[in-house]
């Protein structure tokens, strides 16, 4: 937490240099650094993460996804995320955010396992694959138990606010062994009501201002 009067805190999704730093003076605790979200986001070049690491002092989180579509990765395309991953290990980045999902529409154990081993100690999220996920709950069991740290999710639905319910029982599921970060068009006007219903201590948004807004808003019930 970051004591702001119970306002949870906030990672902020950025796909520039610009809005990068603009999340960071909202009051950002922590970056997901991507290309394109127009795709839902892709891995970000070197280029844009240096420019980034060297004008914020707050965790910045990699994306490492080659390409737009399925989650499913070639031989080939795993080798390329493990070199992103080797590579911007030691540039300064914090973490890694990934889902590899096999035919069966669950998480790729083993291509996860590589990628993790890649990472390291450095913590690893496992992205939003997790919401096409044929079963959650045992694909939350599989990933605590490889190893990530925190899974984003917006429980399947279009918002974190239409899943709460499910992203809650989630939670609960977890009991603290992985970290389940709330995404899906999270805004000011609801964040408060979404962390006290979930009883999270973290949220996951796009929207650069809502780790300032979000002080403003009424309190948790009244969104």
């Amino acid at each position: 937490m970051n004591g702001r009067a119970g306002i949870c805190d906030f990672e902020i999704c950025v796909d520039s240099f610009d809005a990068a730093i603009q999340a960071f003076h909202s009051g950002a605790a922590r970056l997901e650094l991507c290309a394109d979200l127009a795709q839902d986001g892709l891995s970000p070049d070197s280029q844009l993460l240096d420019a980034v690491l060297r004008r914020v002092t707050i965790p910045v989180m990699v994306m490492v996804r080659p390409r737009p579509g399925d989650f499913i990765y070639s031989s080939v395309e795993l080798s390329q995320m493990k070199e992103e991953i080797q590579t911007r290990r030691h540039s300064g980045c914090h973490g890694f955010v990934f889902g590899c999902l096999n035919a069966a529409g669950m998480p790729d154990l083993n291509h996860c396992g590589q990628l993790l081993e890649a990472a390291a100690s450095l913590p690893c999220t496992f992205h939003r694959a997790f919401d096409i996920c044929k079963d959650q709950f045992e694909a939350l069991s599989q990933l605590q138990q490889l190893g990530f740290t925190r899974i984003l999710t917006s429980g399947n639905q279009q918002t974190a606010w239409q899943a709460r319910s499910r992203l809650r029982q989630l939670i609960e599921h977890a009991n603290g062994g992985i970290q389940i970060l709330p995404a899906g068009k999270v805004r000011a006007d609801h964040a408060r009501a979404l962390q006290h219903y979930l009883g999270c201590t973290e949220l996951h948004s796009s929207a650069l201002k809502i780790a300032c807004d979000a002080e403003a808003v009424s309190e948790p019930g009244d969104a």
